[in-house]
């Protein structure tokens, strides 16, 4: 059947907005019903990156997870959760991009949360890390959000 015979029948038994709809999902919707690729925006696909410390925190560089940036964005925040506060000084936790910093949050001393807003460009592809300062606290979560920047 043709796409205009299909059209002329659909039309008597289904509403055009419902057409549409039916349209616009084969657009995004592979004939084994995943959905393409292309149909998700960036900004969806990614918008965190996630960082772990188990046990004790370590001085030093690369003391969490490492990942690699998803796409170029923007850094808006740096949060950090500690399950156990430093104590005898401050924790400063820095997001590395490539070697470079990005953002420093501090954990003050027998705080188990920090913050820092951040407002630098890491380029799609950069490894990020987290470098500590001292061996203080224990247990970390640390989110860093973005902006990821817009399609071109």
């Amino acid at each position: 059947m043709s796409d205009r015979a299909f059209d002329k029948l659909a039309r008597r038994l289904i509403s055009d907005e419902e057409i549409a709809n039916r349209r616009a999902l084969r657009e995004i919707i592979d004939a084994d019903s995943s959905i393409k690729g292309r149909a998700i925006p960036r900004s969806v696909l990614a918008s965190a990156l996630y960082f772990r410390i188990p046990g004790a925190i370590a001085a030093g560089s690369n003391v969490a997870d490492q990942w690699e940036m998803p796409t170029t964005g923007r850094f808006r925040t740096v949060r950090a959760y500690l399950k156990s506060a430093p104590s005898g000084g401050n924790l400063n936790l820095t997001l590395m991009a490539n070697g470079a910093a990005v953002a420093t949050l501090v954990v003050k001393n027998g705080q188990t949360t920090g913050f820092q807003v951040a407002n630098d460009v890491v380029p799609a592809g950069s490894l990020m890390t987290i470098q500590s300062s001292a061996a203080l606290g224990a247990d970390a979560s640390i989110t860093a959000r973005f902006d990821p920047a817009p399609e071109a």
